[in-house]
C-alpha cells in the first residue's frame, strides 16, 4: 500500500505540472494526488504489514521448547558465549560501528538474524552456528537465552522491523547483516527464504547489482590475505592434522576449504572466502 501510494502521488504531481503548463484540466492529476496521500496516510496508521516469510520453527538447538516467561527457572542460559578470537583492530572497528547505531537498530538487526536461524534449525557446534554467534558480537547484543526470547517478543518480523533496519546509516553494518543472513540460508537450499532476503535487501536500499556483488562474488581483502600469509604454515598443519584420515577423492577440495575456513574463523577471527565462494560460476572438483 505504501509503495502504491507513493507511485500515485508521483504520477499525480507530474501530471498536475504537465496539465497546468499546457492549460489542460487538472482534476485528473488532483485525483491521483489525493489517492496517493490517502494511501500513504492509511499505511502509516494501519497495523504493521506482515512480510511473507516462512514461519519460525520456534525451537532452540536440541529441540527444546521456548521457556515460559512466567517461570524464571525455565529461562536457562543454554547458548554458549564463545565468539572466535578477534584481532584488536577488528574489535575497535566493530565498537566504532556499534556507536553509530541505536540500540533499537542493533536489536532489529539481530531479530532478523534470530528469525533466519530458527527457520533453519541451526544446531550448536556447527560452522553455521559460529556465524550466528559472530553476529551477536558484531552488533553488541547478548547471546543469552532470555535476551533472545525478549527480542523475539519485542519485535515482529514485519515491515516495521525492516523500516528500522533501513534507518541504519552504516553501510558496513547493513552489508554484514545481509551477508550473515545469506550465509545462514545458503547451505540449507531454502530458495523461498533466499527470495525473501533479496526482497528485504531491496527494501533497505540495495540495487540488484549491489546484492549480486555483496552476496555472490566474495573477495578476500589484501589485509585478510596478508594476515593469512603470516600464519599459513600453522593453519596448514592444523588442517592436515584434522584431515589426515580423509581419503583424497573427487571433491575433497571442498572439505579442505571448509576445514581451513573454520580454523581461520574460530582460532584466528579471520573470515576467509574459499575459491568456490569467490568464483560462484566455476564448478570445483
Amino acid at each position: 500500500m505504501r509503495i502504491f501510494g507513493r507511485i500515485c502521488l508521483v504520477i499525480g504531481v507530474l501530471s498536475f505540472i504537465g496539465a497546468a503548463s499546457q492549460g489542460h484540466s487538472i482534476f485528473g492529476p488532483i485525483f491521483w494526488i489525493g489517492l496517493g496521500i490517502f494511501l500513504l496516510y492509511k499505511s502509516s496508521h494501519s497495523e504493521p504489514e506482515k512480510i511473507d516469510l516462512p514461519e519460525e520453527k520456534g525451537s532452540k538447538p536440541g529441540g527444546d521448547s521456548e521457556p515460559d516467561i512466567t517461570n524464571p527457572s525455565d529461562i536457562v542460559h543454554i547458548y554458549p558465549i564463545c565468539p572466535p578470537q578477534q584481532p584488536r583492530e577488528s574489535i575497535e572497528e566493530e565498537t566504532e560501528i556499534q556507536s553509530e547505531l541505536t540500540l533499537q537498530q542493533r536489536e532489529a538487526a539481530m531479530r532478523l538474524v534470530v528469525y533466519i536461524r530458527e527457520c533453519n534449525d541451526i544446531l550448536l557446534d556447527t560452522p553455521l552456528y559460529l556465524i550466528y554467534q559472530r553476529a551477536f558480537t558484531f552488533f553488541g547484543i547478548s547471546l543469552e537465552a532470555d535476551e533472545i526470547y525478549r527480542l523475539k517478543h519485542k519485535y515482529d518480523v514485519d515491515i516495521t522491523l525492516i523500516d528500522i533496519i533501513n534507518s541504519i546509516k552504516s553501510r558496513k553494518a547493513k552489508d554484514f547483516l545481509l551477508q550473515t543472513c545469506y550465509n545462514l540460508i545458503k547451505p540449507t537450499g531454502d530458495f523461498e527464504l533466499l527470495g525473501s532476503l533479496y526482497e528485504i535487501s531491496k527494501e533497505i536500499g540495495y540495487q540488484k547489482s549491489e546484492v549480486t556483488r555483496l552476496l555472490f562474488a566474495k573477495v578476500n581483502s589484501d589485509e585478510t590475505l596478508r594476515k593469512i600469509s603470516e600464519i599459513e604454515d600453522e593453519v596448514e598443519s592444523k588442517v592436515n592434522e584434522i584431515l589426515k584420515n580423509e581419503k583424497r577423492l573427487l571433491g575433497v577440495c571442498h572439505t579442505y576449504w571448509s576445514t581451513k575456513k573454520r580454523i581461520l574463523l574460530v582460532d584466528y577471527g579471520i573470515e576467509w572466502f574459499t575459491p568456490a565462494e569467490c568464483n560462484p560460476d566455476i564448478m570445483y572438483d
